[in-house]
C-alpha cells in the first residue's frame, strides 16, 4: 500500500512538480532516516541534497536538516544509543572562529546589519555542525566508501542541473525550487551557475570535485564502475568549461599538476606523457564543443584577454578599497554580514577573496582561527597521503585526493569567497570533515598494523 501511494505521488510530481509536496516528502524522509537508522545515513541524506536546498520560513532546508539530525543524535546519545563525539583535527580553530564571530557583533551598528549578521551566523554555525558530524559519523572504511559514492551522486546531479541550464537557459526546472529564476536574461557567452546560481562558485565546486571523480575512476573494480567514473570525470571538466571562469580553471589545472607531483614515485614517464596528451586533447575537444555548439563562451579567450592592474587582475581592482574598509576594524571586523552596495563615492562589491572576506567580517582574529583550521588539515592530509591512488589502503589513497582538493580550494579562494553563497558555504566544511574522518581511519589502520584492504 505504501509503495503504491508513493508511486502515485512520484508519478504526479514527475508530470507536474509541486515544490511544497517535494519539500514535505524530503522532510518526512529525513525524519524517518534520522530516527530509524544510524546517524551516518542521515548525514548521507544531507550530503546528497545540500546542493538543492529550498527555502522555509525559518531558513534554508539544509540548516533545518542539520539541526534536526543533531537533535536526534543528542537524544540517542542521552539514551546511550549512539557513540559520543570525538576530538577532531582543527576543533580548537573552529572554537576560536566561532568566538570571533560572536565578538564581531561588537562593531555592528545598524539594525539591518544585526538582522543579516544573525542570519549569516546561523549558516556559519550550521557549517560547523556539519563539519563535526562528517568527522564523527563516518566511523568505518565502508562508511567512507559509501560517503564518497554519495558525494559523486550529488556531483552527477549538479552537473545534470547545469546541463539543463546550458541547453535550456532561463527555463525553470522545478518551480519555486531548482533553477527557478523568473525573468532571467539570456545573454551571449552564457555562464552556467547550476544549482548554486553562481558560475564562479559552481566552477570551484567542479574544479575540486573533479579529483574525487578521477579517484573513483582509478579505483574502480569493474568495467561498469570504471565507465561511470570516466564519464563523470569528463562531464565535470565539460561543466567546468561552461562556467567560463578563469580562476577556477587555473586552480584546477594547477591541482592536476600537483596531483601528478604527489604520485610521481609510482607514475611511469610513459603513463604520464600519455595521460597528459590524452587530457590535453580531450580539453581541446570539449573547449571547441562548448565554444561552437553552446551559448557559453571560450575560457581560453578570457584567459588571453586578462589584464592586470599592477599585480592584480583587472576584475579584482577593488581589492585595495576592500582592504582599506576592512582595516577600519582590523581585529574584530565589521560583523558577520558583508554589505554590498555604495556609500558616498565608494562602491562595495563582494571581496572576491575569502581571506579579505574573513578580515572584513571577523577581523584578524577570525582570519587567524580559519588559518589554524586549514593549516592543521593541510599538514595532516599531506603527512598521511599515499604515493599512489591505488594503494591497498583505501583511506590513505583517498587522503591524497582530499589533500589536493583542499589545496585547490585554498588557492581558488584567493579570487572568490565561498561565504557569499548560502548553498555552497557548506561544501568546504564537508570536505574538512572528510579529511578529519579519513585521518582517524588512517591512524586506526596504522595501529592495527596493516591496511584493511
Amino acid at each position: 500500500v505504501i509503495a503504491g501511494i508513493v508511486s502515485v505521488i512520484l508519478a504526479d510530481q514527475i508530470y507536474q512538480p509541486n515544490s511544497r509536496i517535494i519539500k514535505l516528502l524530503a522532510g518526512v524522509a529525513l525524519v524517518g532516516v534520522a530516527i530509524r537508522t544510524r546517524a551516518f545515513y542521515a548525514l548521507c541524506f544531507i550530503a546528497l541534497f545540500f546542493l538543492f536546498p529550498f527555502s522555509i520560513f525559518v531558513g534554508s532546508s539544509t540548516t533545518i536538516f542539520v539541526v534536526l539530525v543533531a537533535i536526534v543524535y543528542l537524544a540517542r546519545l542521552t539514551l546511550r544509543q549512539a557513540e559520543p563525539l570525538q576530538r577532531v583535527p582543527g576543533d580548537v580553530g573552529v572554537g576560536l572562529l566561532f568566538a570571533a564571530y560572536l565578538l564581531s557583533f561588537y562593531n555592528v551598528d545598524t539594525s539591518v546589519a544585526l538582522r543579516n549578521g544573525l542570519f549569516n551566523l546561523v549558516g556559519v554555525v550550521t557549517s560547523f555542525l556539519l563539519f563535526f558530524m562528517t568527522a564523527n559519523f563516518i566511523r568505518t572504511e565502508e562508511q567512507l566508501r559509501t560517503f564518497v559514492r554519495i558525494m559523486l551522486i550529488g556531483l552527477a546531479a549538479s552537473i545534470f542541473v547545469g546541463m539543463f541550464e546550458l541547453f535550456f537557459p532561463g527555463r525553470t526546472m522545478i518551480p519555486h525550487w531548482i533553477l527557478y529564476r523568473p525573468g532571467a536574461e539570456i545573454a551571449a557567452n552564457y555562464r552556467v551557475g547550476g544549482p548554486l546560481y553562481d558560475y564562479e562558485l559552481f566552477a570551484e565546486y567542479l574544479a575540486i570535485s573533479f579529483f574525487l571523480a578521477f579517484f573513483w575512476y582509478r579505483r574502480a573494480s569493474s568495467p561498469n564502475l570504471r565507465f561511470f567514473g570516466a564519464a563523470l570525470t569528463v562531464m565535470t571538466v565539460f561543466a567546468l568549461l561552461t562556467t567560463v571562469t578563469r580562476g577556477a580553471t587555473l586552480a584546477f589545472l594547477g591541482g592536476v599538476v600537483y596531483l601528478f607531483w604527489c604520485i610521481r614515485r609510482n607514475l611511469k614517464f610513459r603513463d604520464l606523457v600519455s595521460t597528459l596528451l590524452a587530457g590535453a586533447f580531450l580539453y581541446i575537444v570539449l573547449e571547441f564543443f562548448v565554444t561552437n555548439f553552446t551559448r557559453s563562451g571560450s575560457i581560453a579567450e578570457r584567459l588571453f584577454k586578462t589584464k592586470f592592474e599592477g599585480i592584480t587582475p583587472d576584475s579584482r581592482g577593488h581589492w585595495p578599497a576592500t582592504l582599506a574598509r576592512a582595516l577600519e576594524h582590523p581585529f574584530l571586523g565589521h560583523g558577520p554580514w558583508f554589505d554590498t552596495g555604495s556609500s558616498g563615492l565608494e562602491i562595495y562589491l563582494w571581496p572576491h577573496n575569502q581571506y579579505l572576506f574573513y578580515l572584513h567580517t571577523v577581523g584578524l582574529f577570525g582570519v587567524f582561527a580559519f588559518l589554524i583550521i586549514v593549516g592543521r588539515l593541510v599538514y595532516l592530509s599531506a603527512r598521511e597521503k599515499a604515493p599512489s591512488l591505488q594503494e591497498p589502503s583505501y583511506p590513505r589513497s583517498l587522503m591524497t585526493v582530499l589533500h589536493v582538493m583542499l589545496v585547490v580550494f585554498l588557492v581558488d579562494q584567493i579570487k572568490i569567497d565561498h561565504l557569499r553563497n548560502d548553498i555552497y558555504q557548506f561544501y568546504p566544511w564537508i570536505l574538512f570533515g572528510m579529511i578529519a574522518a579519513t585521518h582517524r581511519l588512517v591512524v586506526e589502520e596504522r595501529q592495527r598494523g596493516k591496511p584493511a584492504g
